[in-house]
Formats: C-alpha cells, sequence, structure tokens
C-alpha cells in the first residue's frame, strides 16, 4: 500500500527513529521502527480513509472523529502496558470504537435525518436516540461490523459493552469494557474529546479497580496519551492539532 509504505519511511527519517542515514527501502524501515510501530502506522493508515467523513447528525467532523480515534489508540495502548495486557489489542480497540457512529451517520442520510439531530451532551440520551431512531445503538453496530469481518470477539464484546458496569459480565470483558470507558472519559477532558462523549462514568476508584489500575493522577495521565497521539501523527505523516487533523 502506498499511503502505509510513504507514512513508514517518513517516520524511519523522522528524528525520533534517524540513524545519520537516510532510509530508502520498507526492509529498513521495518528493521528500525519495529513491529509496533509498523502496525501503528498501518493501523492509522486504515484509519484515516475509515473515518474520512464528517458525522453531521453528531455534529461530529471527520477531523475530531479522526483525532478522537487516535488519541483513544493511544491511551488504551498506554493504559493497556502499566497492566501488562495485550496493547496491540488494546490499541486497535481504542481505534474502532467509534465505528458504528459511520454506519448510523449512513442511514441517517438515507433517512433525512437533519444535521445535529444526535448532537447530545449526554452520551446516555444519545443512545437512546440511536436506539428510538434506528432501533440500535453505535455500540451495537459497531460490534456486529467487527464480528462481520471475522475480527477477535474480544473486541467486539468490549465496544458493545464500554458503558456498561455489570458485574455478571465476563471478567476479561468487564475489565477491558472499564478500560475502554476509563480511556474515553479522560479523553473527554481534552481537545480530542467528542461532545457526544462528555458525559461517561464519572472517573472513579471503583473504575481504575475494575480495570485493574492503580489509581492515577487525571490531568498527568491525559496530558500523556495527548502528547503521544500528537508526537505519533506528526511521524506518520498526520498533522494532529487539538481538533485538526490531515494528512501531509
Amino acid at each position: 500500500d502506498v499511503a502505509i509504505s510513504t507514512r513508514l519511511l517518513r517516520m524511519a527519517n523522522s528524528a525520533s527513529f534517524t540513524r545519520g542515514e537516510c532510509v530508502t527501502s520498507l526492509e529498513d524501515a521495518f528493521t528500525w521502527l519495529g513491529v509496533s510501530q509498523v502496525y501503528r502506522v498501518a493501523c492509522i493508515t486504515v484509519s484515516t480513509q475509515l473515518y474520512g467523513q464528517n458525522l453531521p447528525v453528531y455534529g461530529i467532523s471527520s477531523d475530531r472523529l479522526l483525532a478522537n480515534s487516535i488519541a483513544s489508540a493511544v491511551g488504551m495502548e498506554i493504559l493497556a502496558k502499566k497492566i501488562n495486557l495485550d496493547s496491540k489489542a488494546a490499541y486497535t480497540i481504542g481505534l474502532l470504537h467509534n465505528l458504528g457512529r459511520i454506519l448510523l451517520q449512513r442511514l441517517a442520510f438515507q433517512l433525512e435525518i437533519p444535521a445535529g439531530a444526535g448532537d447530545l451532551s449526554d452520551i446516555h440520551a444519545v443512545m437512546r436516540w440511536e436506539r428510538e431512531t434506528f432501533g440500535c445503538t453505535y455500540t451495537e453496530v459497531g460490534s456486529s461490523i467487527l464480528a462481520l469481518w471475522g475480527v477477535n470477539p474480544l473486541f467486539g464484546n468490549v465496544i458493545y459493552s464500554q458503558y456498561d458496569d455489570d458485574s455478571s459480565m465476563d471478567p476479561q470483558v468487564r475489565q477491558w469494557s472499564a478500560l475502554l470507558h476509563l480511556t474515553t472519559t479522560l479523553i473527554a477532558t481534552t481537545d480530542y474529546g467528542l461532545g457526544v462523549s462528555s458525559d461517561t462514568w464519572p472517573i472513579s476508584e471503583s473504575m481504575f479497580i475494575t480495570a485493574g489500575l492503580p489509581a492515577m493522577d487525571i490531568p498527568q495521565i491525559s496530558e500523556e496519551i495527548t502528547a503521544t497521539a500528537k508526537l505519533l501523527c506528526e511521524q506518520s505523516g498526520l498533522v494532529i492539532s487539538g481538533t485538526n487533523t490531515h494528512s501531509r
């Protein structure tokens, strides 16, 4: 893929990875960057295509959607590493958690639903509106799409359950769902948040316990997530500044 190849070469020659020589081949780029960075770049490239549309029914621009998805991926990865969970799985879940909103927007176009109809500050109100309007929520749609794609079932189950706090849930899914909810709650306090996600679980000790995380300095971890997301995008050829994101 030309876009992926270009971004890999750009990252390999960035100030963070250069070794004083110009990297001109993909083989050298793979060697210099390592599997984790290659995976990140490939996922970001796919996401720029996947999230390249505005969501007027929610009042969300494509730039904001992409920025939020990348920040969520980075946030999941950072938190997962702190408790030795699979960081690549965490990164992927964070990147894909907005997937269902894209399909619901397409349905909104077909049903001629006016822009802003789902632009509500309370996520629970948004999901009630989605169910009344479409018969399902964006979390259910996202989970179903991943199932159709044959993706690891854990990913869809976590996205489906990201707003649930059911103690009878499968312990693994419950932990990952709490991790995702904690991540999106942290990001909601930054420039990369989505208005529709402003009202999530309050960040509490029980959320950290469910996710298996120690208590953290909230402003510090939020700053780490946004700084890492910005650096990753710059290295891979995206300019991300608050909610303004575009390919370079």
